[in-house]
C-alpha cells in the first residue's frame, strides 16, 4: 500500500487572553491525505482522510469527493467555527501563514476619523464597534488606506 499523499493543508494560530488575563495561543489546522483515487463512471473519485486540530482537540474523518474544493470549503467552515469559539474581545491576533490562500488578514480603519483600529479576517465585515480615538461607532469593511 502506498503512503498517503497530503493533497490539502491549511493552518492558523489564534492568540488570545484568558479570563485570568493570561495570554495563550491556539493552533488550528487541517490536513487532507489522499488514500486512493478511482475513475468511476468518468468521474475522478478521491478517498481522503481529513485530520482537523483545534488546540488539543483532534478530529479525524474519512471523506469521498470528486473535488478538493469541497475540502477547502470544509476547512473554511471548521476554522471559522473554531476561531469564533474565542470571544472577539479576548482575541489579540490571528496569524495565517503567508502561503495561506483562502483566509487573509485585513486592516480596519475608523470611517469617521480614519485611524487604524485592528486587523481582522474577512468574515467580520459588517461588525460595528466604537472607535477608541474619536468615540464614534464605525462599521468594519474591507478598505485599503
Amino acid at each position: 500500500m502506498l503512503k498517503p499523499k497530503v493533497v490539502y493543508q491549511e493552518r492558523c494560530a489564534v492568540e488570545a487572553e484568558s479570563k485570568e488575563g493570561k495570554r495563550y495561543t491556539r493552533e488550528i489546522s487541517l490536513i487532507a491525505k489522499e488514500l486512493w483515487r478511482k475513475d468511476i463512471d468518468s468521474t475522478d473519485v478521491i478517498f481522503l482522510e481529513v485530520e482537523f486540530k483545534n488546540g488539543q482537540k483532534e478530529e479525524k474523518e474519512a471523506m469521498f469527493t470528486s473535488s478538493l474544493k469541497v475540502v477547502r470549503d470544509y476547512f473554511l467552515k471548521k476554522i471559522t467555527a473554531a476561531i469564533d469559539l474565542v470571544h472577539p474581545e479576548k482575541r489579540i491576533k490571528i496569524v495565517f501563514p503567508q502561503e495561506n490562500k483562502y483566509l487573509k488578514m485585513h486592516r480596519v480603519y475608523c470611517q469617521n476619523c480614519g485611524k487604524f483600529l485592528q486587523e481582522f479576517y474577512g468574515f467580520y465585515e459588517g461588525r460595528v464597534e466604537k472607535c477608541p480615538s474619536c468615540g464614534r461607532l464605525t462599521v468594519f469593511k474591507r478598505t485599503s488606506k
